[in-house]
């Protein structure tokens, strides 16, 4: 036979002869019930049978049989929602050790494997609301609420926790490089994008330098050709006079003429020859500009300056590019971190865990944007017992026996909080002074 109760609650437990406990056979009604009473009185003792009717074995008190008896027995009896009767059940222990726990339907019939049907009745065990909400560490609140819905997220938070390191080391990069390229200035207008070279503008240099050089050559030879040319002009007029010299001899010196007259026109091609090179050299020397050496001769002087400045905007180039490398790349993995913190998000929601206000994404939770220690302890307790409800999907039973650490206005919240989530919460508190307790003397009801 297995249990079909759903949403069901403690209705009546009996306990006898268990821990200091004689015997204690109460009603338990919906909502929350303090459990009061002076120190030694069973309280605590009586807290533990619950939690062992939720949890089996593992929640027994070290020496669950009382002094004197034979055997500690536990009993309790649930109750639908509906107000229909559910299963009960049945733990005993005998001073022996031997240990036996059992289930009934609501008819009486024996459930079998009645530990694997609590279970599964019980769902998550829950951690203590009134601990929880008052735990001061944010990380072990939020692993607590992980493990009560049976979430694991340690290979996401791993994960998210290697690409936050990653992006903050991006994140000094980019201060980094932000810092140096403002102190780096900003990039020098009208500068060649490569550093020039000293070598090509030394060639330039000389090469114009020759040309200035071979126009002085062309000079000379010009200035050399004209006087060839005025000393054969002189040689001309020497052979003229020797010719009329010669007239009164024609017929002696007749092939004398001859011969000088030839002279003179070879000379006179030579002067025609000399003539024309010296026309064209003046022409050339005339035509040829003048080097200018002195813009070469600055832009010579400035090289390193100029070179000096290419590779400061070069620097500054490459500085500029590595910072939009590094911003992307911070950008990529914040947008990792989001798919992340998406994916754990959707986890907690397929798990059932829809609480308004309360963020689980990040390391630590947060309820309505605050961190948990900024939360008040109020908003905090609620958020807690929220999720012990959240997490009693059949058996809406939670326990605990931080009670003293609430005062009168947190105890009517909690109140209020049960009755709206429907969790019934057993509570205890030192002392006689709540009215309405179930108030515990001697390891019996007080009357």
């Amino acid at each position: 036979m297995t249990i079909e109760s759903k949403d069901c609650r403690l209705s009546r437990l009996i306990v006898h002869d268990y821990g200091v406990i004689k015997l204690v056979d109460t009603m338990l009604p919906a909502g929350m019930t303090i459990v009061a009473g002076n120190n030694e009185s069973g309280k605590s003792t009586l807290i533990s049978a619950i939690a062992a009717v939720a949890n089996g074995k593992k929640a027994l008190v070290e020496a669950p049989v009382r002094d004197g008896a034979d055997r500690a027995t536990i009993e309790a009896e649930l109750t639908n929602s509906d107000g229909t009767p559910g299963p009960a059940i049945k733990i005993s222990q005998t001073a022996g050790g031997t240990y036996e726990f059992q289930m009934w339907t609501a008819s009486g019939e024996p459930i079998s494997s009645p530990m694997k049907q609590l279970q599964a009745l019980r769902g998550s065990a829950g951690p203590d609301p009134v601990a929880m909400a008052w735990e001061s560490d944010p990380r072990k609140v939020r692993a607590a609420i992980l493990e009560a819905i049976g979430v694991d997220t340690d290979a996401l938070d791993t994960k998210e926790k290697g690409i936050r390191d990653a992006r903050t080391s991006v994140g000094r990069t980019v201060k980094k490089l932000g810092g140096a390229i403002t102190e780096h200035g900003r990039m020098i207008p009208e500068v060649p994008a490569e550093e020039v070279s000293g070598a090509e503008i030394r060639e330039r240099y000389e090469t114009e330098a020759s040309l200035g050089r071979k126009k002085e050559q062309l000079h000379a030879a010009a200035e050399k050709a004209t006087d060839a040319v005025a000393r054969k002009d002189d040689e001309i007029t020497a052979k003229g006079a020797s010719v009329d010299e010669a007239t009164e001899e024609i017929e002696r010196l007749q092939q004398r003429v001859r011969d000088l007259q030839a002279e003179a026109v070879a000379l006179t091609e030579e002067r025609t020859a000399l003539t024309d090179a010296a026309e064209a050299a003046w022409k050339i020397a005339k035509d040829a500009p003048e080097p200018d050496l002195d813009p070469i001769r600055l832009e010579l002087d400035g090289v390193e300056d100029v070179n000096q400045k290419v590779r400061q905007n070069a620097a500054l180039r490459r500085m500029e590019t590595e910072l939009r490398s590094e911003e992307t790349s911070y950008e990529g993995l914040t947008r990792q971190i989001e798919a992340l913190q998406a994916d754990r998000a959707k986890a907690l929601k397929d798990a059932g865990l829809d609480i308004e206000g309360l963020d689980l994404s990040g390391g630590e939770p947060l309820i309505d944007g605050r961190a948990w220690t900024a939360a008040s302890k109020g908003r905090r307790l609620r958020t807690c017992l929220q999720i012990v409800s959240a997490t009693k999907a059949n058996l809406r039973v939670a326990w605990t026996q931080e009670g003293d650490c609430l005062d009168d206005a947190n105890l009517m919240l909690v109140a209020e909080t049960c009755e709206e989530t429907g969790l019934q919460l057993i509570l205890e508190r030192t002392g006689e002074r709540d009215d309405g307790a179930l108030m515990l003397e001697c390891g019996e009801i007080k009357e």
